[in-house]
């Protein structure tokens, strides 16, 4: 796996596949062999393949809950927003008490601009996940996308705390603040 996939990092497709071959024919399930495939091409940026070895993995073993997750990603990767809407819900039905499918979703959903869909879950995660900061943030923006400006504000202070060094904390807590009426607040965020 792992020669693999530095294979595909040098550009080297060919003797890449002759490590995935390898893999194919060695590792304990079909399953599992087409999980890893998929992780390697996902992480070499190789989404069209990624997606298919998951599917592969999800048919070998329809209960893997990891290549649902993976394959999510790739289609969020991929922009394929309904394919990942589609998987992420089948996790969080299925996952009840993982909390990383119901934190993909609602990111998704805030991404879209459907915060009001994704505030109740994210609620619940800000009390599961309290030291995430992207828990925090996706929350803040939910708050924003509702005009909830001081539920935002409390949000993305918490996500600035958190991770100071990451400006798009600052950029919404700017916007937040100056949405609650506050400039001198979002003067001082913007200048962070």
């Amino acid at each position: 796996y792992l020669r693999g996939l530095g294979y595909l990092k040098l550009n080297k497709p060919e003797k890449a596949q002759a490590e995935f071959r390898e893999l194919l024919t060695t590792a304990t399930t079909p399953a599992q062999a087409q999980f890893l495939l998929g992780k390697a091409y996902l992480e070499s940026g190789i989404f069209d393949e990624a997606a298919a070895a998951f599917g592969k993995a999800i048919q070998a073993d329809p209960k893997m809950s990891a290549a649902r997750l993976e394959l999510a990603k790739t289609y969020i990767a991929q922009r394929n927003n309904g394919g990942a809407e589609a998987e992420l819900r089948t996790l969080v039905k299925v996952t009840p008490h993982d909390p990383e499918p119901a934190y993909y979703l609602s990111a998704l959903l805030v991404m879209e601009n459907r915060g009001e869909v994704a505030l109740p879950v994210l609620q619940k995660l800000a009390g599961v996940l309290p030291d995430s900061w992207s828990t925090q943030y996706y929350l803040g923006r939910a708050y924003y996308q509702t005009r909830n400006y001081a539920g935002a504000v409390a949000q993305f202070e918490k996500a600035a705390k958190l991770n100071a060094g990451e400006g798009a904390v600052w950029y919404q807590l700017a916007r937040a603040y100056q949405a609650a009426g506050r400039e001198a607040d979002a003067k001082r965020a913007r200048d962070e």
